[in-house]
């Protein structure tokens, strides 16, 4: 089972104020140490290179889209949900590990889960969280999916939607919708990257129980 990871605030407030000012968010940073406690300067989130697809008008952020993404649908009708996809998960639990900033949208959260990581977009504030991935991982996959949803929330059709974006050294590699019946993906490089973000919004700010979830392969 996957741990929640512990979070300490960076004694550094007027950093946390500007990086609040830019994300638009209700940011927390965390004390990032490296193994054995030396050897890495501290990092930093980095502000979002561009506007967030909450920010847009839904015809807008079709045009966003880049396609690096890979779509998997799943099964069809408003009150069923897809297969989740299968993650590595000693390739999560590093990830979750490698933690050291999370953002929370107004009513959003950050959970780590038995199958991946939780991120709860606000009603009209992106979630956010930052991962230190330096010298940790190489090429891998990461997962975008929508968690499993409770009957009441499949019986509403406008529940479980949110758009998931990743940013690798602060640059947006693409925007996607992930929903209760389509599963994304997309491959990374991170053997030189320093910084992974991975930003969900409520993308069509409809329903709730908008539970993106995300997990390495």
């Amino acid at each position: 089972m996957l741990r929640a990871k512990s979070f300490a605030t960076v004694p550094a407030r007027l950093v946390v104020c500007q990086l609040l000012f830019l994300a638009g968010c209700d940011t927390k940073p965390v004390a990032n140490e490296a193994p054995g406690g030396a050897g890495k300067s501290e990092l930093k989130p980095r502000p979002l290179s561009d506007a967030t697809p909450a920010e847009s008008k839904a015809a807008e952020l079709v045009k966003r889209r880049i396609p690096l993404w890979i779509r998997a649908e799943g099964k069809s009708g408003s009150k069923s949900q897809s297969s989740k996809p299968q993650v590595d998960a000693a390739k999560t639990k590093l990830l979750v590990d490698s933690i050291f900033s999370e953002a929370i949208g107004d009513g959003g959260a950050v959970e780590v889960r038995d199958d991946g990581i939780l991120l709860h977009p606000g009603g009209t504030l992106p979630t956010r969280v930052d991962f230190d991935v330096r010298g940790k991982f190489g090429s891998v996959r990461l997962h975008a999916w929508m968690g499993t949803l409770p009957q009441e929330a499949l019986a509403n059709k406008w529940a479980g939607t949110a758009g998931v974006r990743v940013l690798v050294d602060g640059q947006s590699l693409g925007w996607c919708e992930v929903n209760r019946r389509t599963n994304q993906s997309i491959q990374l490089d991170l053997s030189s990257a320093e910084e992974l973000s991975v930003v969900a919004d409520n993308y069509d700010n409809l329903g709730s129980w908008d539970w993106s979830m995300v997990g390495l392969e």
